[in-house]
């Protein structure tokens, strides 16, 4: 993709996570983006070695509570916000649901009060509001509160099995060599993610849009 005239401006919630890196790493590199804040609790060292790390801005907080507690102001003008959030059930259903939807709500909640026009956010295939599965009903049910929200263009990423992950390694990741299971890696959706919010912002208002595991595996890297 041929470098925009306009250099946008992005917020990211959930920027330590596997996808999360990746679509740091994307943005810092892009000649598109001119700035991107990371609402973090640490920053990682890695950081600083990433090639465009001048464009990084970290944003420490000591619990992502406090997204609630943001001015409006603070992130006025930017262009995108995205949530690479994700937890495991594992921690309990308590904690799962307060990262997997309450703070990927607030993370939407805070674009629209920003009036950021592009919100992205990580969900899963599979999600859905009635499923019997407690990581795929908090997964829909954070989709449908997101998607009622007045942003102009709101993504809806649903992975399959997340692969190649910087940030930790699952038993999944493992089978996923030898079972028929459906799977992106993390790199991937990074970019997927980046591409998209260049492809809505030049253009009209799109509304939701959810995109699948295969159509995030199609997005391709252009110079």
């Amino acid at each position: 993709m041929e470098p925009s005239s306009k250099k946008y401006k992005a917020l990211i919630i959930g920027a330590t996570g596997a996808c999360g890196r990746e679509l740091v790493s994307e943005l810092l590199r892009s000649q598109n983006w001119e700035k991107v804040s990371v609402v973090v609790r640490r920053s990682l060292e890695e950081w600083d070695e990433l090639e465009g790390k001048e464009k990084l801005e970290a944003v420490n907080v000591e619990s992502l509570d406090e997204l609630q507690n943001f001015e409006t102001e603070r992130f006025t003008g930017y262009d995108a916000c995205f949530c690479g959030l994700g937890g495991r059930t594992k921690w309990g259903k308590e904690k799962f649901v307060q990262v997997d939807y309450t703070y990927a709500v607030d993370s939407a909640k805070l674009a629209e009060k920003s009036k950021i026009p592009y919100f992205g956010v990580v969900s899963s295939s599979g999600a859905k509001t009635n499923s019997w599965f407690l990581y795929l009903s908090t997964k829909g049910k954070m989709e449908a509160s997101v998607s009622e929200l007045p942003i102009g263009n709101i993504s809806l990423f649903r992975p399959g099995l997340i692969t190649q992950r910087r940030n930790d390694k699952r038993m999944g990741e493992s089978l996923a060599g030898i079972l028929p299971i459906s799977k992106v890696s993390a790199a991937q959706v990074g970019l997927a993610m980046r591409l998209d919010a260049e492809n809505k912002l030049k253009n009209d208002p799109y509304g939701v849009q959810i995109f699948e595991n295969g159509p995030i595996k199609a997005f391709k890297a252009t110079l």
